[in-house]
């Protein structure tokens, strides 16, 4: 019997097994755990008390089970998807699953665990390369395969007390010539270890942050993920490996089989621990910026993708600068004065609608912020990006305008509104261009690095140039 643990993310597959609810092992329930990439569902057959049958049943968080094959789940449960009997009257009830893990038979699943695994597609050609080694020696029909494994790169994070490492492993089987056959197999991914046990939930959010960023830095977002936890087992004396599924948002895009990436894992390698440092660091001011930004990675409107490219742009402004009109100890009196003249004089309603008015008084609007991240960048990077100070003010202007149409759908006295999908498109292209400058240079990359990459990169420079055609 194949055993889950083995499954790639991408593959369908169903389990049969005992199924029980945390804390109440003593009552199992036969059924099956349903996986694809799109859905997950759990379908437990009830007993002859109907348990399944009564509409108020409380949904549990979590199940536990232990699979026909000897693996053990943890299944975290998204909400109820009916209850149904079958033919017999046996009662039927179906759970839809956002995610689940499976490892080897346990007596108790872990509550906490010492690393994380993270492997994909792209990362074994970003981190190591040249791995294998072939010799053919044609005077004895013979050809040798060697296969190195890498060292590891170490790297301390101290914004998450942990370690991230560098993680190979593989295996290479070769004859002879004449009955030549090889067995080739080698992954790279990272490994990140906290300085103590961590639960679950910690570790999942870590790596999903980190692949974030791993996904900036490539240009590219996978489906093809390998989540792997560890967890050493004092009654068997060794580790077990727990391997994560989760329901995906896409599936449709065609996997890569190469990657162009915007920085190979060499650029910053040297630097690597430093920028995941500051990352780390700034976790809680990027997350919402991040999210954003990676939605461009998803199929939505096109209207929604520019929305959501200038909010994460005024959102990094205002996290990372100060956006103040005056000095905020000058505001605030001036203001105290305001609001009590208003509230003197107005009542109900309209008192409240000008006192609200003070909260983000002395904050700058929409264009000021553009304006000031743009300006930050160097003059090459201001001209490779958009162009001199004439088109820069000029898409600007077109910007602003079109957030305002957009959120208020009020085109009166706007002339430069963006309303064509081609245009909007390498609106929002330009704008992730600006966001990944200003965000690379905040962790520390330097600008002139971030500048080369760009011109280097294919795809980029293909986009700049339609981008300077579209606005003109």
């Amino acid at each position: 019997m194949d055993k889950i643990f083995e499954k790639d993310r991408l593959e369908s597959f169903e389990v049969i097994g005992e199924w029980w609810e945390k804390d109440k092992a003593e009552k199992t329930y036969t059924g099956t755990l349903s996986y694809s990439p799109e859905k997950i569902t759990l379908e437990l057959i009830g007993d002859d008390e109907g348990v399944f049958s009564f509409e108020d049943r409380k949904t549990p968080k979590e199940m536990y089970g232990i699979s026909a094959g000897g693996e053990s789940f943890k299944i975290n449960i998204l909400s109820k998807g009916g209850a149904t009997y079958s033919m017999p009257g046996i009662p039927i009830v179906v759970y839809d699953v956002l995610s689940f893990s499976v490892g080897a038979y346990t007596e108790e699943y872990p509550e906490k665990f010492d690393s994380i695994i993270y492997s994909c597609d792209y990362l074994t050609s970003w981190i190591t390369r040249g791995v294998f080694t072939e010799e053919v020696i044609p005077e004895r029909n013979y050809r040798k395969l060697e296969y190195q494994l890498p060292e590891s790169c170490v790297i301390r994070v101290p914004s998450i007390n942990a370690v991230i490492k560098e993680y190979h492993w593989g295996k290479v089987k070769s004859s002879d010539i004449s009955s030549y056959e090889k067995s080739i197999r080698h992954i790279s991914g990272f490994q990140i270890k906290p300085d103590e046990k961590k639960d679950f939930e910690w570790f999942i959010e870590t790596i999903r942050f980190f692949k974030s960023f791993l996904s900036i830095l490539v240009d590219y977002k996978t489906s093809n993920e390998q989540i792997i936890l560890t967890a050493f087992n004092n009654k068997m004396n060794r580790s077990i490996e727990y391997k994560y599924f989760e329901k995906m948002k896409e599936v449709g895009r065609t996997l890569r089989k190469k990657i162009n990436p915007l920085f190979e894992y060499e650029d910053i390698k040297s630097e690597f621990g430093n920028i995941l440092n500051r990352w780390f660091e700034k976790e809680e001011d990027l997350k919402t910026i991040v999210s954003l930004h990676l939605n461009k990675f998803e199929t939505n409107y096109i209207e929604s993708k520019f929305l959501t490219s200038i909010q994460a742009l005024e959102i990094f402004h205002r996290r990372f600068y100060e956006g103040e009109i005056l000095d905020q100890q000058i505001y605030n009196q001036a203001s105290d004065k305001i609001k009590e003249f208003i509230s003197e004089q107005l009542e109900g309603e309209v008192r409240d609608f000008f006192l609200a008015k003070f909260k983000h008084g002395n904050e700058y609007n929409l264009g000021k912020r553009l304006r000031e991240l743009i300006n930050k960048l160097s003059q090459e990077s201001k001209l490779y990006i958009i162009g001199n100070s004439d088109r820069r003010a000029s898409f600007l202007q077109k910007l602003i305008e079109t957030r305002n149409y957009l959120t208020h759908y009020d085109d009166s006295g706007k002339t430069t509104i963006l309303k064509h999908p081609y245009v909007l498109f390498f609106a929002v292209i330009r704008m992730n261009f600006i966001l990944v400058f200003v965000l690379l240079k905040e962790l520390g990359i330097s600008e002139e690095l971030v500048l080369r990459k760009f011109k280097e990169h294919t795809n980029t420079n293909f986009m700049i140039e339609e981008a300077r055609k579209a606005f003109g």
